[in-house]
């Protein structure tokens, strides 16, 4: 929740068919927010 995925990623991530499977979209949601600037908001907490 914190991580400010849009709702299509966020649901992705909870259809996902294994754990394996989430921590492969997971890396790849991280890596593409970094690449695109988001990496650099602050996460609220």
């Amino acid at each position: 929740m914190l991580l400010g995925f849009e709702p299509e990623d966020k649901q992705a991530l909870l259809e996902a068919p294994s754990l394996s499977t989430r921590r492969e979209t997971l890396v790849t949601l991280i890596e593409f927010a970094l690449r695109s600037g988001e990496g650099d908001k602050e996460v609220m907490q």
